[in-house]
Order: C-alpha cells, then sequence, then structure tokens
C-alpha cells in the first residue's frame, strides 16, 4: 500500500540519523572521559588499579541508588521496580545470574588492561586501540556473515582506518622527536 512505503521511507531516513546522532554522542562522551582520564592521572599520580577500583565503586554505588530509587518510585508508563524485577527474572533463570557474574568477571579483566593503558600509554593510544578493535570486529563480521558495504559505509570505514593510521604515524614521529632531543 502507498502509506507502508511512506512509513517504510520515513523509517529508513529516521534510522540513519538517530544512529548518527547516538555516534556523535558516544565520541563527545568518549572524548570528555579521555580527556578527563589524562587529566586524573596526571595530577594525583594515580595508577591503573585504583583508578579501576574507584570507577567501580562509584558505578556500584550510582546503579544501587538508582535501583533503591526505582523501586520506590510509584508505578507509571516511565518507572518499574527494577530490582525486584530484576531479582524475579533471576529466580525463574538461575543460567543468566552464573552469566551475568561471568561477564562481570570479564569485564573487571578488560578493565584492567584498559587502565593500565591509560597510565601509562594515555587515552590517546586506548583510542586507538579501541577503534582498531572495534573495526577489526565490524571487518571480521562482515566478512564472516557475508554482509555487503555500502559506498558511504566503505569510505566510513576507509576515514576511521585513515585517523587510526594518522594517529599511529604522529604518535610515532612524535616519540622519534622527542628520542632525538634526549
Amino acid at each position: 500500500s502507498p502509506h507502508a512505503a511512506v512509513k517504510e521511507a520515513g523509517a529508513s531516513t529516521y534510522v540513519p540519523i538517530v544512529g548518527t546522532i547516538l555516534v556523535i554522542c558516544n565520541l563527545f562522551m568518549d572524548g570528555f572521559t579521555s580527556s578527563s582520564q589524562d587529566v586524573l592521572v596526571k595530577t594525583t599520580q594515580a595508577h591503573g588499579n585504583p583508578l579501576q577500583l574507584l570507577s567501580n565503586v562509584s558505578c556500584l554505588a550510582w546503579t544501587g541508588l538508582s535501583l533503591i530509587v526505582f523501586e520506590f518510585l510509584p508505578l507509571n508508563d516511565y518507572t518499574t521496580p527494577e530490582l525486584s524485577t530484576a531479582l524475579h527474572f533471576f529466580a525463574q533463570a538461575p543460567d543468566a545470574l552464573y552469566e551475568l557474574v561471568l561477564m562481570a568477571l570479564l569485564n573487571a579483566v578488560g578493565q584492567v588492561f584498559i587502565f593500565q593503558t591509560i597510565t601509562h600509554f594515555g587515552s590517546l593510544t586506548l583510542t586507538a586501540i579501541t577503534v582498531t578493535r572495534k573495526t577489526g570486529s565490524v571487518f571480521l563480521s562482515i566478512f564472516i556473515n557475508g554482509h555487503t558495504l555500502h559506498f558511504d559505509q566503505f569510505c566510513a570505514m576507509g576515514l576511521v582506518l585513515a585517523g587510526v593510521a594518522l594517529e599511529t604515524y604522529d604518535s610515532v614521529k612524535g616519540k622519534k622527536k622527542h628520542g632525538k632531543k634526549d
């Protein structure tokens, strides 16, 4: 029907806009976090493990607080009792609790590497590693699942790779320049 075509056309233009906005927000928050972490490491001389501990304790506190607050808020279309809902879910599916604990432990191991990289090499190196890993995952997914890239997607992947290559080149060039001065 003509209305279905309009809905599909509207959805196809809406989704990329939402995706683009989410990517921009992600990049903005990642840049803000990275620069804040660099300042924190330089001003406090903190190392990876204490930073990881403080980060996880603050996340735990905020998550616990939000679970308690949402548990006692009046129910409406926007709030649900999250804590009791989660506890009920885990009572019904105990394997999910095991999977959640396993994922939390693996995330903690990954965080060790993240915070050590920030401490020893800075957030720019961490960003290059992260972008390279994500790009590699996308390429692997494309290859394994037989997906195709549209021209604009191919160009975007090229820009990402060019950005990582430029960051790597600048980093190596900067180290050589500093090495000659010493």
